[in-house]
């Protein structure tokens, strides 16, 4: 996995992984223009919900491959 700074992450809503405060969380841009995580706004301010460190890196959300039938 290689993590990459926040500012070059997707904001297409691509879901993603995001580093913040030592935790890795799965998340995407969200439609209020921040980082979103299981309903939870962390752009930093402190305003929504709690005061929330914005992530620092990003990584691409890997998924797993299903696996193929062989005859």
């Amino acid at each position: 996995m290689k993590w990459q700074p926040i500012e070059t992450a997707p904001k297409d809503g691509t879901r993603i992984l995001l580093f913040i405060e030592d935790q890795v969380i799965e998340g995407h841009w969200g439609e209020w223009e921040d980082w979103s995580v299981a309903s939870l706004s962390v752009h930093g301010c402190g305003c929504c919900s709690s005061d929330n460190e914005a992530p620092t890196h990003w990584a691409v959300l890997d998924t797993p491959k299903k696996e193929q039938d062989h005859d």
